[in-house]
């Protein structure tokens, strides 16, 4: 039977694993350095002033470059085997081809065609060309130096100038070249959670949790202009310091580094990262169970107050450019809906009129992988199979849990309530492809189903938005 189609081996807790020495450098090390070889030939290859077309090879040739390096070293050390290494490859140049083929179809086919393309959609997708063009531009003119204050926005004070050096480096600013750079992003954060697999579970789980990852639909049209697939990766790869890290002084640098890490996607999980150390910290020194509960009840404490402070529980009104506190319950429990669910109904992606639906079905998916993840753990935790008095395992569940809690009470993004969703996966017991795309499937086909009985009722989304 195929490793990879037979059920995992009974979940052990990691203190009875050798893997469970592999500190959180060593599993981040592959795709840290992925990530280097990416910025490295990218800089050695890229022309100035060349067209989209080429401009895309260059891209599209450093980040495969990246991660062929990254897979390599999990290769060499038994994370992975060589025939999944392959499979990645695939994966990563699919990712790509989506996401040219969706732009292609929904905005402008002849992009390969002009030196300088456009793309005018909304404010909210063109943000982040804009913003990377100014950063780039502003180095161009003075040089590779220290940003102005102003150039910083207020979520996300890391990620422009990261992409910045996407055209800096590339010498155009070429929008679709965010492609192969959030698909390799995408994967790098299959690679970190395989490799976290590995140290609480075995090589069993973590090639299942490789192929599982590298499919989920969170960034697969790779060309959208987010922050979110590149966010994804800071936010693991700092959830997997903070998880790590040691319950004690010497695990401070790890807890800081975690959780600016994880502030490249949002400024709130500084909060966070703090919530997941503290139950560490908690958990290792075996207090009881009051103390650990006192724990989580201050942290979630903070991360409400954060909320409110950052204005993320607030609403952003288009006509007067302000956020007000006019979220009734009705459009909580809705914001609440679509962030487990995606856009309900579906059927408002048919809708030519309803704003940004070009990139409705990947919310749809993402939010029923999501849901997969969620209920198989709810299972494995109904069956006893979750140990939670395992510190590594308790707090990777409150990271989790903080994460998603956080995105279900302030905007209802499913990008930040499902963001976390892949560190859980080496918990579910029993975890194999088939029964987790069996559940995939089934909740999908009842999303279908109640998206499609409530529009034949002739209902809307505005029902349940108030």
């Amino acid at each position: 039977m195929n490793m990879l189609t037979q059920p995992a081996l009974k979940y052990k807790p990691p203190s009875e694993r050798r893997a469970s020495q592999m500190g959180a450098w060593r599993i981040l090390w592959p795709a840290l350095l992925g990530l280097l070889s990416f910025w490295i030939v990218l800089a050695a290859i890229a022309q100035s002033g060349s067209m989209p077309g080429v401009s895309m090879s260059a891209t599209i040739v450093s980040a495969l470059i990246g991660w062929i390096v990254a897979l390599l070293i999990s290769v060499q050390q038994g994370t992975i085997d060589s025939k999944l290494a392959i499979f990645g490859i695939a994966v990563l140049l699919l990712r790509i081809a989506i996401g040219i083929g969706h732009y292609f179809f929904w905005f402008d086919l002849s992009y390969f065609d002009v030196f300088n393309p456009s793309f005018q959609f909304s404010i909210d997708y063109e943000a982040l060309s804009q913003g990377a063009a100014k950063v780039s531009d502003f180095w161009n003119s003075y040089g590779f130096a220290p940003l102005p204050s102003d150039f910083f926005d207020a979520k996300n004070s890391f990620l422009y100038p990261y992409f910045g050096l996407l055209f800096f480096i590339g010498g155009n600013e070429h929008f679709l070249n965010f492609g192969p750079f959030n698909a390799l992003h995408n994967c790098l954060v299959a690679l970190i959670a395989a490799r976290f697999t590995f140290r609480t579970s075995g090589r069993a789980i973590a090639q299942i949790v490789f192929v599982i990852v590298l499919m989920q639909p969170f960034g697969i049209i790779s060309t959208i202009q987010w922050r979110d697939s590149v966010g994804q990766f800071f936010l693991v790869a700092g959830g997997v310091l903070c998880i790590l890290a040691s319950p004690n002084l010497k695990g401070g640098p790890s807890l800081l580094l975690g959780a600016f890490s994880m502030m490249a996607l949002r400024n709130v999980y500084f909060v966070n990262a703090i919530i997941t150390f503290a139950t560490k910290l908690v958990s290792s020194r075996k207090l009881n169970a009051i103390t650990l509960a006192s724990t989580l009840v201050i942290g979630g404490s903070l991360l409400l107050l954060s909320l409110f402070l950052t204005n993320s529980i607030f609403v952003y009104d288009l006509g007067s450019g302000n956020f007000s506190f006019n979220r009734g319950i009705s459009r909580l429990l809705y914001d609440m809906v679509r962030g487990l669910s995606g856009p309900f109904p579906w059927t408002q992606m048919l809708d030519p009129s309803i704003g940004g639906r070009e990139f409705f079905p990947e919310d749809v998916l993402q939010a029923t992988f999501h849901l997969s993840a969620t209920y198989l753990l709810w299972k494995s935790w109904r069956a006893g199979s979750l140990k939670l008095n395992d510190p590594t395992t308790l707090s990777t569940l409150v990271f989790f849990g903080s994460i998603m809690g956080a995105g279900l009470i302030s905007y209802g993004h499913v990008t930040y309530v499902t963001v976390s969703t892949v560190l859980i996966l080496p918990f579910i017991a029993h975890l194999t492809i088939q029964r987790f795309y069996r559940v995939f499937v089934s909740i999908l086909l009842g999303l279908i189903a109640a998206g499609a009985t409530w529009s034949a009722l002739g209902l809307s989304s505005a029902v349940l938005a108030g």
